[in-house]
């Protein structure tokens, strides 16, 4: 198993819906962030939120990355989605064949003049969005949603 930044990992993100999960995914894989994503299908959430219990149908994605390329990824996902507290948990792949681990290692792999800053300023929003200021004044942060 690899060590440090080189360690593979398989990230799980909950997304609205597939259409949302898909936009998220593309834009991980084409910005080299993740060598793959795939959309899981749908599914119901129970959850406790501000207080109350809440239930609701969910898609989930999980993009395979490296352990160096991760709060890149984080940060893009945060950017990009439509939830103020999006589920983005990484699991460390403990095994797996030698092949595609390296695969995935490569697919992300970044140079020095590739590094990107996570930043979420240099991130544009989703052309189809719009910041609005996230109304239970718990949130410090504009809430990017779809219009």
């Amino acid at each position: 198993m690899a060590s440090g930044e080189d360690r593979v990992l398989s990230v799980y993100v909950t997304a609205a819906d597939a259409g949302e999960a898909r936009r998220i995914g593309r834009a991980l894989v084409e910005e080299d962030l993740a060598a793959c994503v795939n959309v899981l299908p749908s599914h119901t959430a129970i959850y406790r939120w501000e207080g109350k219990l809440e239930e609701g149908a969910e898609c989930a994605f999980l993009a395979k990355t490296t352990a160096a390329r991760f709060e890149a990824l984080r940060a893009r996902i945060r950017v990009l989605h439509s939830y103020a507290l999006p589920c983005i948990v990484a699991f460390p792949a403990e095994t797996g064949d030698a092949d595609f681990l390296d695969w995935v290692r490569s697919a992300v792999r970044q140079s020095q003049e590739a590094l990107v800053s996570v930043d979420r300023n240099e991130y544009p929003a989703p052309a189809n969005s719009r910041a609005v200021p996230v109304a239970d004044g718990k949130n410090k942060e504009s809430k990017i949603v779809r219009q």
